[in-house]
């Protein structure tokens, strides 16, 4: 399903998903000596608002890799019991 939608995620979704970081970065206080882990990274929006080592995990699928954190391509995710 992703896959379908991956070139054109950020378009999309951008905007909602800044609009939820505010609020995290409200009650998380990352520091640029922290580090953090973003499971399902996807194209990056969440990991890369945090000014700090980012590592993004992600299945992989089309989702453009402009993303500046550390991709982590985890095959299998499904068999962590996550779902779509």
């Amino acid at each position: 399903m992703y896959d379908e939608i991956a070139l054109s995620y950020n378009k999309l979704h951008k905007e909602e998903q800044l609009k939820k970081l505010k609020i995290i970065s409200k009650i998380l206080k990352v520091k640029k000596e922290n580090f953090l882990l973003d499971l399902g990274a996807g194209t990056g929006i969440s990991t890369n608002y945090f000014k700090c080592k980012s590592f993004g995990i992600e299945e992989p699928t089309n989702f453009p890799t402009r993303a500046s954190f550390t991709k982590i391509v985890v095959r299998g995710i499904k068999s962590f019991g996550c779902k779509n």
